[in-house]
């Protein structure tokens, strides 16, 4: 298990500018503006940066790249195709996955 100090250079230093890159292409913007608080919330600090503590999903409806919605499909793709496979690598975790981060509807 890794130390407090460990996770946050880990996190500030490798994932963090990695996917605010990531974030940076998918949403065509001339600068990354991805924070620690994009994913891990505006209560960051109060919970000691644990996770899941981001945008609730519905494990029964979860967004695909075949949704109706272009909007979602393209989103779900990119969450899929790229950030979690290089969230898991990054962290040398092969079971991330959506609730890695997503807390998840109606969990307690």
């Amino acid at each position: 298990m890794m130390s407090w100090e460990d996770r946050h250079d880990t996190m500030t230093f490798l994932v963090l500018p990695q996917m605010a890159r990531a974030f940076q292409r998918f949403e065509g913007k001339p600068y990354p503006d991805l924070t620690c608080l994009s994913c891990h919330g505006e209560n960051a600090e109060d919970v000691r940066y644990r996770m899941p503590n981001g945008p609730a999903l519905d494990p029964k409806r979860l967004p695909g790249k075949d949704s109706p919605d272009p909007h979602v499909a393209k989103i779900a793709a990119f969450m899929i195709d790229e950030v979690t496979p290089s969230l898991a690598e990054m962290l040398e975790k092969p079971d991330v996955g959506c609730f890695t981060c997503h807390v998840s509807k109606g969990a307690p």
